[in-house]
């Protein structure tokens, strides 16, 4: 890279206040978004939460898309305790989830980062607080990132 390219990256950067870097711009993780046309696909909340275990226990149920053209995608999701550092890249902690299907998972109450990644797409992170007894249903809308081919 060059000096120049360099020094106008930096430029950008503090100009911006660093949004033009940030690793999952564009990506998005909504809370309670479902489509309603995917609601029917949805498992119900005695079998994701069983009244046995309301009182200790939460879910996140998600739904990864395209946010251009709404169509479910291959992804990746890792939903660990709020840290500064990114998710490890090993297998170990990421569900790897087909087109259309859901990620599905009980948790203990408490706040989490869940972290999606698409090949191609931005990376989408939230931290969300999960309570005893409920469902957290996220839809996560995937934006395309730009890429180049060197010369």
């Amino acid at each position: 890279m060059s000096e120049r390219v360099v020094a106008i990256s930096v430029a950008l950067l503090v100009t911006l206040g660093g949004a033009c870097a940030h690793p999952h711009a564009g990506s998005e993780i909504i809370s309670g978004a479902i489509p309603p046309d995917r609601v029917a696909i949805l498992p119900s909340l005695d079998s994701l939460l069983p009244a046995s275990v309301r009182s200790d226990s939460a879910a996140i149920l998600a739904l990864v898309v395209g946010a251009e053209n709404g169509e479910p995608l291959p992804a990746q999701v890792h939903v660990g305790k709020p840290s500064a550092a990114f998710p490890s890249e090993s297998p170990d902690g990421w569900t790897v989830l087909n087109p259309g299907q859901l990620f599905a998972r009980r948790y203990a109450p408490g706040t989490y980062q869940v972290t999606v990644r698409v090949i191609g797409f931005h990376l989408a992170q939230r931290k969300i607080d999960l309570q005893a007894g409920e469902v957290d249903t996220l839809l996560v809308r995937m934006r395309p990132a730009p890429y180049r081919f060197a010369p």
